[in-house]
């Protein structure tokens, strides 16, 4: 509410209150036309304030909450269940003679640009608001033409191309707006409203898993493709009617300057964003490595079908993960939140995937890890303690934290892969079998631990928060 009512309280002037006794001066009598029409800008801006929709709740809020949601799902939930297709592509012609790397890449090039696009977009969507349904539409058809389009690809930079960078910049675009209109719909429950969407990526990851499996083992990758493309397509249409800010959109007279503050972004190097944002890259490094390289060690014990099952079990835990911390952060400091659950996350996963040698106990390690990799929720807690009351600063600081997760969903990948040592596969060893035993000690090892010590940092940047008026 204190993002509503301060502007209000600076665009009316004290003089013209009745019987205010804040000044010595004698009721202003300015009749010229710039003080009429600054009075007549001041009396419409109430007037609009009194009908506008109310935050925190409401029908409007919890209809753009439910779209926002659904727009995450379909939005990050293929990316983040690629691990089941690329297990398909690289036994499957033509693709089967690509490394796994590069099958890998498909899926983490859209997730990366998914991530660091909106960064940029929330400074041109802010400056043509008239603009903003025309880019998503036409965002529609990119996302849905791209994926039809790759149905009939026959290499793998086909699939870069089409899914990864095209399917990249469309998921981006759609994603944007999620994070700009947030801010107006969710003020002090915002941490839960965060966590509500973040959650949309691991109700879909577990879903989709299944789906896709079972149309790439029915209809194959090239119908799986053109299906893919008509789900989304009707989900997204639906959405683009519900998905709206809280504000008015009107052409404005004036465009706002390419940065919202001017030249001013001081708010990037506060202390807590530059440790939240180092601590979202490490803890994403482990996480996007798990991801991908998951699927592979369960089908080297068991099956493609159980390793879905895996990746399914993996998401929906991080689902659980993002609503807990979502809570969570609106009640506690995110200090004793992310160094909980970073520790937590090493130890328990180090034992459970370590010893992993059958398909009960990689069920367990995918509950474990899932369950304390929900850091995305903190995101908006620590950009609110930085932002203050400034919805734009606040938004801007969730995307710097966005560029950070994308850098992470290539780079943790590629890491893993090079530590993956498949020659090794057959050694018998009691800890970090079938070759993975580098892999978990840089993914569940070196990195959580590292997020739980930054974590404990975020105590010594409390004198850094900026409280809204």
């Amino acid at each position: 509410m204190a993002d509503l009512v301060q502007p209000l309280q600076h665009g009316i002037e004290l003089s013209v209150l009745p019987g205010s006794s804040t000044t010595t001066q004698p009721p202003s009598r300015d009749v010229s036309p710039s003080s009429s029409t600054r009075r007549l800008k001041d009396l419409e801006a109430e007037q609009q304030a009194g009908s506008l929709p109310p935050i925190d709740g409401g029908k409007h809020a919890w209809v753009f909450l439910a779209s926002a949601f659904m727009v995450e799902m379909f939005v990050w939930a293929y990316g983040f269940s690629f691990g089941t297709v690329s297990l398909h592509l690289s036994t499957h012609a033509p693709f089967d003679e690509s490394s796994l790397t590069a099958i890998g890449a498909v899926g983490t090039v859209a997730l990366a640009i998914e991530y660091m696009l909106p960064i940029g977009l929330i400074v041109v969507f802010r400056r043509y608001p008239d603009w903003v349904r025309t880019i998503l539409w036409s965002a529609v058809v990119l996302s849905c033409g791209s994926m039809l389009v790759s149905s009939w690809a026959t290499a793998v930079w086909h699939l870069i191309l089409l899914q990864g960078v095209c399917g990249g910049i469309a998921g981006g675009v759609l994603y944007t707006p999620v994070l700009i209109w947030l801010s107006e719909w969710w003020v002090v429950r915002r941490g839960m409203a965060s966590g509500i969407i973040f959650a949309g990526t691991g109700v879909g990851g577990f879903c989709l898993p299944f789906l896709i499996g079972g149309l790439l083992e029915r209809v194959g990758f090239s119908w799986m493709c053109r299906i893919w493309a008509l789900i989304t397509f009707t989900i997204y249409v639906g959405c683009m009617f519900s998905l709206r800010p809280r504000l008015p959109v009107s052409k404005p007279e004036q465009r706002a300057p390419w940065l919202s503050r001017g030249t001013d972004l001081s708010f990037a190097w506060n202390p807590i964003v530059l440790l939240m944002s180092a601590t979202t890259f490490i803890f994403s490094l482990a996480f996007f490595a798990v991801s991908l390289l998951l699927t592979t060690y369960v089908d080297s014990i068991s099956s493609s079908s159980s390793a879905n099952a895996v990746l399914a079990v993996l998401n929906v835990s991080t689902t659980v993960s993002q609503l807990g911390i979502g809570w969570a952060s609106d009640r506690f400091e995110a200090a004793y939140i992310m160094a909980s659950i970073a520790f937590i996350s090493c130890l328990s996963s180090l034992a459970s995937w370590g010893f992993a040698d059958t398909l009960g106990k990689v069920f367990g390690f995918a509950v474990l890890f899932g369950g304390f990799s929900g850091i995305c929720a903190l995101w908006s807690d620590t950009g609110r303690d930085v932002a203050g009351g400034d919805p734009n600063v606040s938004t801007a600081i969730v995307a710097i934290y966005s560029v950070f997760r994308g850098s992470a969903s290539i780079i943790g990948p590629i890491i893993g892969s090079s530590l993956y040592r498949g020659n090794q596969a057959t050694e018998d060893t009691q800890w970090g079998m079938h070759g993975f035993r580098d892999v978990m000690i840089f993914a569940v090892g070196v990195t959580t631990f590292a997020s739980a010590v930054m974590g404990l940092g975020f105590k010594a940047t409390k004198k850094y928060k900026v409280h809204s008026a």
